[in-house]
Protein backbone atom coordinates (compact mmCIF):
# COMPACT_ATOMS: atom_id res chain seq x y z
CA UNK A 1 0.00 0.00 0.00
CA UNK A 2 1.39 3.31 -1.02
CA UNK A 3 -0.16 5.27 1.87
CA UNK A 4 0.66 3.39 4.96
CA UNK A 5 0.37 4.78 7.59
CA UNK A 6 3.49 4.55 9.12
CA UNK A 7 6.37 5.20 6.42
CA UNK A 8 8.45 2.27 6.14
CA UNK A 9 11.41 4.08 4.83
CA UNK A 10 11.58 6.59 7.61
CA UNK A 11 11.15 3.77 10.07
CA UNK A 12 14.29 1.98 8.48
CA UNK A 13 16.27 5.11 8.94
CA UNK A 14 15.57 5.66 12.46
CA UNK A 15 16.48 1.46 12.53
CA UNK A 16 19.97 2.41 10.81
CA UNK A 17 20.46 5.41 13.15
CA UNK A 18 19.95 3.75 16.16
CA UNK A 19 22.02 0.82 15.07
CA UNK A 20 24.87 3.32 14.51
CA UNK A 21 24.50 4.80 17.85
CA UNK A 22 24.69 1.59 19.43
CA UNK A 23 27.65 1.15 17.62
CA UNK A 24 29.22 3.85 19.04
CA UNK A 25 28.22 3.08 22.41
CA UNK A 26 29.62 -0.57 22.31
CA UNK A 27 33.43 1.14 20.97
CA UNK A 28 32.90 3.88 23.82
CA UNK A 29 32.40 1.18 26.34
CA UNK A 30 35.21 -0.63 24.50
CA UNK A 31 37.35 2.79 24.77
CA UNK A 32 36.50 3.00 28.83
CA UNK A 33 37.51 -0.70 29.49
CA UNK A 34 40.36 -1.00 27.60
CA UNK A 35 41.62 3.12 28.02
CA UNK A 36 42.16 3.39 24.13
CA UNK A 37 41.01 7.16 23.76
CA UNK A 38 41.76 10.29 25.51
CA UNK A 39 39.81 13.29 23.80
CA UNK A 40 38.31 11.24 21.07
CA UNK A 41 36.32 9.45 23.93
CA UNK A 42 34.71 12.79 24.38
CA UNK A 43 33.97 13.31 20.73
CA UNK A 44 32.92 9.53 20.18
CA UNK A 45 30.14 10.56 23.38
CA UNK A 46 29.26 13.82 21.58
CA UNK A 47 28.78 11.83 18.70
CA UNK A 48 26.81 9.43 19.85
CA UNK A 49 24.24 11.49 22.04
CA UNK A 50 24.33 13.87 19.13
CA UNK A 51 22.87 10.85 16.58
CA UNK A 52 20.49 9.62 19.47
CA UNK A 53 18.64 13.10 19.54
CA UNK A 54 18.74 13.31 15.86
CA UNK A 55 16.89 10.29 16.10
CA UNK A 56 14.65 10.44 18.74
CA UNK A 57 13.42 13.98 17.07
CA UNK A 58 12.51 11.75 13.66
CA UNK A 59 10.68 9.15 15.56
CA UNK A 60 8.96 11.58 17.41
CA UNK A 61 7.94 13.16 13.90
CA UNK A 62 6.68 9.96 12.28
CA UNK A 63 4.75 9.11 15.21
CA UNK A 64 3.06 12.52 15.35
CA UNK A 65 2.88 12.15 11.22
CA UNK A 66 1.27 8.48 11.67
CA UNK A 67 -0.95 9.80 14.18
CA UNK A 68 -2.27 12.39 12.18
CA UNK A 69 -2.95 10.14 8.80
CA UNK A 70 -5.01 7.49 11.20
CA UNK A 71 -6.67 10.18 12.49
CA UNK A 72 -7.87 11.76 9.02
CA UNK A 73 -8.32 7.87 8.18
CA UNK A 74 -10.55 7.81 11.14
CA UNK A 75 -12.61 11.15 9.93
CA UNK A 76 -12.54 9.51 6.45
CA UNK A 77 -13.82 6.46 7.76
CA UNK A 78 -16.78 8.56 9.94
CA UNK A 79 -17.89 10.50 7.22
CA UNK A 80 -18.09 7.80 4.46
CA UNK A 81 -20.62 5.85 6.66
CA UNK A 82 -22.96 9.02 7.94
CA UNK A 83 -22.98 9.81 4.42
CA UNK A 84 -24.28 6.29 3.29
CA UNK A 85 -26.01 5.42 6.68
CA UNK A 86 -29.13 4.58 4.79
CA UNK A 87 -27.53 2.60 1.82
CA UNK A 88 -25.45 0.32 4.84
CA UNK A 89 -28.59 -0.44 6.46
CA UNK A 90 -30.56 -1.56 3.61
CA UNK A 91 -27.48 -3.19 2.32
CA UNK A 92 -26.73 -4.61 5.56
CA UNK A 93 -30.74 -5.89 5.80
CA UNK A 94 -30.33 -7.40 2.28
CA UNK A 95 -27.34 -9.13 2.86
CA UNK A 96 -28.99 -10.54 6.15
CA UNK A 97 -32.30 -11.42 3.94
CA UNK A 98 -30.04 -13.45 1.79
CA UNK A 99 -28.08 -15.33 4.64
CA UNK A 100 -31.48 -16.40 5.44
CA UNK A 101 -32.30 -17.33 2.09
CA UNK A 102 -29.56 -19.82 1.41
CA UNK A 103 -30.59 -21.15 4.71
CA UNK A 104 -27.30 -20.64 6.49
CA UNK A 105 -26.15 -21.47 10.09
CA UNK A 106 -25.43 -18.70 12.49
CA UNK A 107 -21.77 -19.92 12.50
CA UNK A 108 -21.81 -19.89 8.26
CA UNK A 109 -23.74 -16.32 8.68
CA UNK A 110 -20.83 -14.83 11.30
CA UNK A 111 -18.56 -16.32 8.63
CA UNK A 112 -19.48 -15.51 5.61
CA UNK A 113 -19.59 -11.29 7.21
CA UNK A 114 -16.19 -11.65 7.98
CA UNK A 115 -15.48 -13.26 4.64
CA UNK A 116 -17.13 -9.93 3.31
CA UNK A 117 -15.35 -7.96 5.33
CA UNK A 118 -12.08 -9.55 4.12
CA UNK A 119 -10.61 -11.52 6.81
CA UNK A 120 -8.99 -14.25 5.73
CA UNK A 121 -9.81 -17.71 7.15
CA UNK A 122 -6.80 -17.72 9.74
CA UNK A 123 -8.34 -14.42 11.15
CA UNK A 124 -11.75 -15.50 10.94
CA UNK A 125 -10.44 -18.59 12.95
CA UNK A 126 -8.90 -16.35 15.69
CA UNK A 127 -11.92 -13.96 15.66
CA UNK A 128 -13.90 -16.41 16.61
CA UNK A 129 -11.64 -18.35 18.84
CA UNK A 130 -12.02 -21.80 16.54
CA UNK A 131 -9.22 -23.64 14.15
CA UNK A 132 -8.97 -22.48 10.62
CA UNK A 133 -10.20 -26.23 9.39
CA UNK A 134 -13.21 -25.58 10.46
CA UNK A 135 -13.83 -22.16 9.47
CA UNK A 136 -12.91 -23.48 6.00
CA UNK A 137 -15.31 -26.67 6.54
CA UNK A 138 -18.05 -24.07 7.29
CA UNK A 139 -16.73 -21.91 4.09
CA UNK A 140 -17.39 -24.32 2.23
CA UNK A 141 -20.70 -25.58 3.16
CA UNK A 142 -21.62 -21.89 2.70
CA UNK A 143 -20.90 -22.11 -0.57
CA UNK A 144 -22.97 -25.54 -1.38
CA UNK A 145 -25.81 -23.93 0.15
CA UNK A 146 -25.64 -20.38 -2.12
CA UNK A 147 -24.18 -22.71 -5.18
CA UNK A 148 -21.26 -20.05 -5.57
CA UNK A 149 -18.27 -22.16 -6.16
CA UNK A 150 -15.53 -20.06 -3.64
CA UNK A 151 -14.72 -16.81 -2.05
CA UNK A 152 -14.89 -14.60 -5.01
CA UNK A 153 -18.26 -15.98 -6.51
CA UNK A 154 -19.08 -15.12 -2.95
CA UNK A 155 -17.88 -11.60 -2.77
CA UNK A 156 -18.86 -10.68 -6.23
CA UNK A 157 -22.34 -11.98 -5.52
CA UNK A 158 -22.91 -8.89 -2.65
CA UNK A 159 -20.31 -6.64 -4.72
CA UNK A 160 -20.81 -6.75 -8.15
CA UNK A 161 -23.53 -4.46 -8.43
CA UNK A 162 -22.69 -2.19 -6.25
CA UNK A 163 -19.44 -1.33 -8.67
CA UNK A 164 -21.30 -0.12 -11.48
CA UNK A 165 -19.67 2.91 -13.52
CA UNK A 166 -21.85 6.24 -13.39
CA UNK A 167 -23.47 7.13 -15.88
CA UNK A 168 -21.74 9.53 -18.00
CA UNK A 169 -24.08 13.23 -18.70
Amino acid sequence: MTNDIINKRELRLVLIGLSIIFLLMMLDVLSDLFGWFGLEHVVLETISMSVLFLMIVRLLYILLVSRRKMQKLQRDICYWQLQHKKVLAGLSETISQQFNHWQLTEAEKQIALLMLKGLSFKEIAQARSTSERTVRQQATELYKKSNLNGRHEFAAFFLEDLLLPTEQE
